[in-house]
């Protein structure tokens, strides 16, 4: 049975109580990572012209 996902709300938990947002044991892997063009709904988000 898989382990049970960290949530955001979990994980700032733990940053405020264990001054980490990891639980023992766990880790990260960045599978990739990449630059897009922002679209209308992000750049609005972000505050940038959209496409940069």
């Amino acid at each position: 049975m898989p382990s049970k996902l960290t949530t955001g709300p979990d994980r700032l938990q733990l940053q405020r109580t264990r001054g980490s947002g990891f639980k023992p044991g766990e880790r990260v892997e960045i599978i990739s990572s990449g630059l897009v063009p922002a679209n209308a709904e992000v750049a609005d988000a972000l505050e940038v012209d959209e496409g940069t």
